[in-house]
This record gives structure tokens, C-alpha cells and sequence, in this order.
């Protein structure tokens, strides 16, 4: 857990890496990031690869109406929102607009880890009980697109307590 970020003024928080090291190397071979939850694959993580430089287009399609949620973006490289780079970023739904642009800065082939977070009791909160995302792509198309339907631990089975769509632009 990590403290709230006192800055809601931002749209979006650049972060200092908080992946762990052995939860990436499990993502890469594809271990126990990834769980059966009835019948479902139900990703703690999602490993994302990028070819070269890329604009990715964030849509919020829906978030949990009372709960703080937020999509969290980390990379190997720079990525950039609003003219703030980090490898690591956070749009929250209460700061950030619906729909987001997120310049990757690759020039070698990369991945972008993504996961959903939440707000408990002021308390940021990532990977608990039976949180997790649900995952559909289309990356065959002239725009992929890759979906997430994002599932928080307290409450239901349903994976609506955030959903976006990533769609990937070559820059």
C-alpha cells in the first residue's frame, strides 16, 4: 500500500516503480498473474507489447460511481501524459479525462505493464483478495484495441468497476 497522492490538481501522477520485480518476471513467462476464476482469465497484470513509439488512446468507458479507480501504466521506457514523463503512470477517474493519450517513447520493441488500483478508506490499494482484470484484444486490426474490464477487491464478482479501452496509434 502506498499513501494517497496529495496532488489532485494533477490529471495524471508520474510514480516511482512499485512493480515488483518477481511479479514482472511471472507476467513475462505468463505464471500467476494470470488466474482461472470461474472459467474466466482473470489478469493481475497485463503484459502489453509495444513494437516501437506509440500513442495510446486511454477511454474510461465506466468507473465505479462512489470508489476511486485508476489505471496504472509501467514501462522500461518513458511513457508521457500532458507533457509529464515517467515510466510510470497513474490516471485516477477523479483527476484524469475520459479519455487520455499516452505517448510511449520505444524505440526498441517494449512492454507496458498495466493493472487497476482503487481508493479504500484513503488508501491506495492494487493486486488484493480476488481483484483483477478482465482482458479482450483485437490487435489485428487497423487500430488495435485492447479492452479491460477492471474488478476491485471489496464487493461483487462483477469486473465493472473500471473499464477502459486501449487503442494503439503508430506515431
Amino acid at each position: 500500500m502506498t499513501a494517497v497522492d496529495d496532488t489532485p490538481d494533477l490529471a495524471v501522477a508520474p510514480s516511482a516503480p512499485i512493480v515488483p520485480a518477481n511479479l514482472i518476471h511471472t507476467a513475462r513467462r505468463g505464471g500467476s498473474s494470470v488466474v482461472d476464476h470461474h472459467g474466466r482469465r482473470v489478469h493481475r497484470v497485463f503484459a502489453l507489447p509495444i513494437a516501437h513509439a506509440t500513442r495510446l488512446h486511454v477511454s474510461r468507458l465506466h468507473a465505479h460511481p462512489t470508489r476511486p479507480q485508476a489505471l496504472r501504466l509501467a514501462a522500461a521506457v518513458d511513457l508521457e501524459v500532458n507533457g509529464h514523463r515517467a515510466p510510470e503512470m497513474v490516471l485516477w477517474t477523479a483527476t484524469a479525462p475520459a479519455a487520455t493519450d499516452v505517448i510511449v517513447h520505444a524505440i526498441d520493441p517494449t512492454v507496458i505493464y498495466v493493472w487497476n488500483m482503487w481508493i479504500v478508506d484513503g488508501i491506495e490499494h492494487a493486486w488484493l483478495g480476488e481483484s483483477g482484470m478482465l482482458v479482450d484484444t483485437d490487435l489485428t486490426g487497423a487500430e488495435p484495441v485492447v479492452r479491460l474490464w477492471c474488478r476491485d477487491a471489496p464487493g461483487s464478482d462483477a469486473f465493472d468497476d473500471l473499464v477502459v479501452a486501449l487503442t494503439l496509434h503508430d506515431i
